[in-house]
């Protein structure tokens, strides 16, 4: 394995097929959903942060990740800082579309989202196309940021809401208009 720093945030791993299998990987199956995926990840940080003449500390902070696969079996992996996690905060709204292709992922959401306060959530729904999972919930503008905080550890999401033209026509609604609630009652 290659560890290179490219900038004061930023380092390059190269990895080889062998290296990839060793966490159970291949260039196809990575993925943001994948847990060996995210074992790798959290594996690589702790390999740049103890490699002498690497001088990124990520410690708990968000980082953002690129994979590209080499003609040669190799997987070349970006692992950057992300330097101002506020930004997400600059325009606020009352509104998030959480994305994921692995249920569980939202009922874990749910779960924590529920914790806080019923009160906090206006509305919610639940949608699927394609096998990905589309969960929309309306919350007041005061609790934008600590719901902000538990969507962006269980998955990606969009403060935009989608058009509602593209809802009717290629989205199937699984839950309405209580989907928060009836998927903290699921097991993950």
């Amino acid at each position: 394995m290659l560890i290179e720093q490219l900038s004061d945030i930023s380092v390059k791993f190269t990895l080889s097929q062998s290296e990839l299998n060793e966490y159970n990987l291949d260039f196809n199956s990575i993925s943001r959903y994948d847990a060996n995926t995210r074992t790798m990840i959290s594996h690589l940080i702790l390999l740049a942060e103890s490699q002498e003449g690497i001088d990124v500390h990520f410690g708990n902070s968000e980082v953002y990740v690129e994979a590209f696969s080499c003609s040669d079996g190799r997987c070349i992996v970006y692992i950057s800082l992300i330097e101002n996690p506020h930004r997400y905060l600059v325009e606020r709204s009352n509104f998030f579309l959480c994305m994921s292709d692995n249920l569980n992922h939202l009922i874990r959401l749910s779960k924590q989202l529920v914790k806080f306060s019923l009160d906090d959530i206006n509305s919610s729904t639940l949608y699927i196309q394609d096998d990905v999972f589309f969960l929309l919930i309306e919350c007041t503008k005061k609790s934008f940021e600590k719901i902000l905080y538990s969507v962006m550890e269980f998955c990606e999401y969009t403060t935009k809401r989608p058009n509602s033209d593209i809802i009717d026509e290629h989205w199937h609604c699984l839950a309405q208009p209580n989907a928060l609630q009836r998927l903290s009652l699921l097991k993950p």
